[in-house]
């Protein structure tokens, strides 16, 4: 990122980075750039740990967020690449 160290308090991201080719490099960069004891606020979704959960959650990310998305906005794609995106996108643990 174009900014000298220490140069902010907070960062935040949202839905991010799950678009970067690294994210432990992505967030050693934030760090970067937090003054010391800045905060990084990260907004992700996950799949859920609980198969139960997990097994409520597909349908809705999978069928009815995209639904939701084309109701409201006009535009399903682009809610549609969300369940994709988390395909290989590391769990909540990992």
């Amino acid at each position: 990122m174009p900014f000298p160290d220490n140069s902010f308090e907070c960062a935040v991201t949202g839905f991010a980075m799950r678009n970067v080719a690294d994210i432990e490099s992505s967030f050693l960069e934030l760090r970067r750039v937090l003054k010391p004891g800045g905060r990084v606020v990260c907004l992700e979704l996950t799949r859920p740990p609980s198969r139960l959960l997990a097994t409520l959650y597909r349908p809705y990310l999978h069928y009815m967020v995209p639904l939701l998305g084309r109701v409201i906005s006009g535009n399903g794609d682009a809610y549609a690449w969300l369940p994709l995106s988390l395909s290989s996108f590391p769990n909540a643990e990992g």
